[in-house]
């Protein structure tokens, strides 16, 4: 069936003439019978009848065999009956007869469309046109096949006639849309737009929203950075820019673009009257007031107005660096260590002590105007946290770190009841567990005596007694996490220190011989204790409880990592056996207290992820894609998730999880094609710009995924090592219609070696800096990698044997730099 978000019912199309041929016809068609005729067509065809379809455009033709309509009618049904070929060579005959009739180019279009020829709709577009070239109908619909196959030269000199027939100043915003798209080939057009853009707004054509921050983004591009801030803050500003928290926002992004900090504050602290719960805003006060210094809860930049483009290899924002590779393992200069270290150097002296009293000054402030406002039941959370990152900073100009340790404790007192308790304050556990192991232990002992130290409510059954026990448990279950966090279970690769064969942001966690299955049976009786208290009317949905269940799998997966480390320092010496032995008992003991966890709250997705690397890590390749296969993942998320999976699909389990795995992948490709030129269309139709602009980003990031091309290798190795085995392998094919056909896929012997050949080079694509990975977009979120689980540059395969040997330089040539994690870190890749 056509797609319904991207086919319109063919009765829709305007129907004139019906496009006859130039060739010469039986007989002239009539009209009215001929609509009569094509009515029950059309509606075949929307309801995807094909065979029936077919069957009436045939007889249809047998009294009119050149009528354009029919026959690009039966080009789409033989299209979507799988005959693509077919459909194509009918309907470049219509195409190359000139069709003139508003409702066969519609009808030619819808079919390129379909089939992915943005080239052959561009064509036939510039022909109608360069035939009436008056006909603004035809120059829309040419700029609309423009912009679907990205051609923004194009576009721009397409808009421009158009504004010349219509003077409709929306056709001038789709040029300089399209000089914005174009700027990185042409930085002359961003000077042009900028003339254009002064140019409406003399005119009084900056009207709208849209156009207003088309028009900021072009100043800002274009280095008019001063002007773009007076375009914000002034009338014109205020009044296409309604909500003040949204104005606020850009306004306080464009200052700080400029260094301009008094002018930034000022708007950061509007924005807080407005939002007074937006941590952005607080933390960029405190970025101001104690400058130098480095935010420990870290947030992505802002966007400014009229949004920006994704920057090449934009897989790490703040905090990430690069370590680069060589004989004798990884190095870094001193200034990317500082960097990853998150370390400051401020001078002593007056300056440090104003810093410090104007930060104290902003979180006080900022906690009393919460206080005013009803407290974080009101207004959130946010104004309490500020007081940890203040005593994170100014530990870094000096105060001692102890106190940084005394508001996590004061936080988890407040709000350790609050699901998010924990996870607000990893931020200050990773940075403490970066700078100062020593701190962090103890940090960790004081949150657990605390927990253990807090008195057991009256057992009261219901009603508020009830309500005491889930609040302390909660509390109880909040001080472990943060325990967890600061190292106790053995903390995260995130944070944990480098050595030569894996620097920091690629090593990973280990706990010695019995402490990490001390914890997690202390953990697992936790879990235990607190699973009922927790239950809900739906058991499947994940609880506070889970929580303790995923500490004790870290603990034991960091254990398992410790015998791991010492069977590879081993060598082949004694012990080794018995270490291997003592790395796989503690990861089945993993598996086990995982399972037992999504047993009772199957949707927890950091349980699955953790029990699907476990399983994976066994061998259990099998137990692995079982474990994944209920998180669902799929569109969207194989950008940006596949990396779970393929390790899996290509170290073990049988091919047909690589085809389906990689099918979805392959969904997504074709989605993408089919949906974003029209989302482009829709939103210029619309005047939502920006949506057009942020739908040719995403074009780009799909473009060049890294983990898409990724998908695409193991489809082709699997398939190719399936044929080479086998002397053939069979396939479901989709067809149009959505139903699999089996298709064999045998090669004549002699050929398997250089298929064999070809595979490996695909291969060797992804693996070495080659201009194909150069340019890759690593969209690769690992914020959702397990604790044990850094990020893995070698081939998907040996991702399992690498963490075994405890090394991160496996398939990476010398000399080249790979990103390693930080406390901002969104994505992996490699760099020249």
């Amino acid at each position: 069936h056509p797609h319904p978000n991207t086919q319109r019912p063919l009765v829709w199309i305007r129907r004139g003439t019906m496009g006859k041929s130039t060739k010469p016809a039986a007989a002239p068609p009539d009209t009215i019978s001929l609509h009569r005729k094509l009515d029950p067509i059309y509606e075949c065809v929307d309801t995807g009848q094909n065979k029936a379809a077919l069957k009436l455009i045939g007889d249809l033709l047998k009294k009119y065999p050149t009528l354009q309509i029919a026959r690009v009618l039966k080009g789409i049904t033989l299209s979507r009956m799988g005959m693509e070929d077919q459909g194509m060579e009918l309907c470049e005959e219509v195409r190359a007869e000139g069709p003139a009739d508003d409702t066969v180019l519609n009808t030619l279009a819808l079919f390129y469309k379909n089939v992915g020829a943005a080239q052959q709709q561009v064509e036939m577009f510039e022909q109608a046109s360069e035939r009436d070239p008056r006909n603004a109908e035809h120059l829309t619909l040419l700029f609309q096949a423009y912009a679907r196959a990205y051609d923004f030269v194009k576009q721009q000199q397409c808009a421009m006639k158009l504004y010349r027939l219509t003077n409709n100043p929306k056709h001038v915003m789709w040029a300089i849309c399209a000089m914005l798209m174009q700027a990185d080939a042409n930085p002359t057009a961003l000077a042009l737009a900028a003339g254009m853009c002064s140019k409406l707004e003399a005119k009084g054509s900056i009207a709208d929203r849209e156009s207003l921050l088309v028009y900021a983004r072009v100043l800002r591009e274009s280095g008019q950075g001063e002007k773009a801030l007076e375009l914000l803050e002034g009338d014109l500003g205020e009044r296409l820019l309604p909500m003040a928290a949204e104005r606020a926002v850009l306004c306080a992004t464009q200052a700080a673009a400029l260094g301009k900090s008094e002018a930034a504050a000022k708007h950061w602290r509007a924005l807080l009257t407005h939002a007074p719960d937006d941590w952005a805003a607080m933390s960029r006060v405190l970025d101001i007031a104690m400058p130098t210094t480095r935010a420990a809860a870290a947030h992505k930049p802002q966007v400014p107005a009229g949004d920006t483009r994704m920057a090449a290899r934009s897989h790490s924002v703040g905090g990430a660096g690069f370590a680069k590779v060589s004989s004798e393992g990884f190095w870094s200069d001193d200034e990317t260590v500082a960097e990853l270290l998150g370390r400051v150097s401020v001078k002593d002296g007056p300056d440090r002590a104003e810093a410090i009293e104007r930060g104290r000054t902003v979180s006080a402030e900022v906690r009393a105007a919460a206080d005013a406002l009803g407290g974080a039941l009101e207004v959130g959370r946010g104004a309490y946290l500020l007081d940890a990152e203040f005593a994170w900073r100014a530990a870094q100009l000096g105060d001692p770190e102890s106190k940084v340790g005394d508001a996590m404790m004061t936080y988890w007192r407040d709000f350790g009841h609050w699901t998010s308790c924990a996870r607000d304050l990893r931020p200050y556990c990773d940075a403490i567990r970066r700078t100062n192991a020593r701190a962090a232990r103890e940090f960790s002992d004081r949150f657990v005596d605390a927990a253990s130290a807090m008195p057991e409510p009256e057992r009261v059954v219901g009603g508020d007694g009830a309500k005491e026990a889930r609040r302390h448990l909660r509390r109880v279950i909040a001080a472990h996490a943060i325990a967890s966090q600061l190292g106790r279970c053995g903390g995260s690769w995130r944070v944990t220190p480098g050595d030569r064969d894996a620097p920091f942001g690629l090593a990973r966690p280990s706990l010695g011989r019995g402490e990490g299955r001390g914890r997690a049976a202390a953990a697992m009786e936790l879990y235990r204790r607190s699973k009922s208290t927790f239950a809900g009317p739906d058991p499947r949905e994940p609880t506070p409880a889970d929580t303790a269940a995923l500490l004790a799998m870290q603990a034991l997966c960091a254990e398992a990592t410790g015998h791991a480390a010492v069977a590879a320092r081993g060598g082949g010496g004694e012990g080794v056996d018995g270490s291997l032995r003592e790395a796989a008992m503690s990861l089945l003991a993993a598996a086990a207290v995982a399972e037992e966890g999504v047993a009772a709250s199957p949707n927890h997705a950091e349980l699955r992820l953790g029990l699907t690397s476990v399983y994976a890590l066994l061998g259990a390749a099998t137990a692995a894609r079982d474990a994944f296969a209920p998180l669902d993942v799929k569109n969207i998320q194989m950008d940006s998730m596949i990396h779970h999976v393929l390790p899996i699909a290509e170290g073990g389990a049988t091919p047909q999880v690589t085809f389906r795995v990689t099918r979805f992948a392959d969904n997504l490709r074709d989605e993408a094609r089919r949906d974003v030129p029209d989302g482009i269309v829709k939103a210029y139709e619309n005047g939502i710009y920006t949506k057009a602009l942020e739908f040719v980003d995403f074009h780009e990031r799909l473009r060049a995924s890294h983990s898409l091309a990724a998908a695409t290798v193991a489809r082709v190795r699997a398939t190719l090592r399936e044929t080479s085995c086998g002397g053939g392998v069979t396939v479901l094919r989709e067809t149009r219609e959505g139903k699999g056909r089996p298709v064999y896929a045998g090669v004549p012997g002699p050929v398997m070696g250089a298929l064999d050949a070809a595979a490996k080079a695909c291969q060797g694509l992804l693996t070495h800096t080659s201009g194909t990975t150069a340019n890759a977009r690593y969209n690769e979120d690992l914020g959702t990698n397990p604790v044990w689980s850094p990020p893995h540059h070698g081939a998907s395969a040996l991702a399992v044997p690498d963490w075994w040997t405890v090394t991160s330089r496996a398939d990476l040539p010398p000399g080249c730099a790979v990103a390693v994690a930080g406390a901002h870190d969104a994505g992996a890749g490699g760099a020249d």
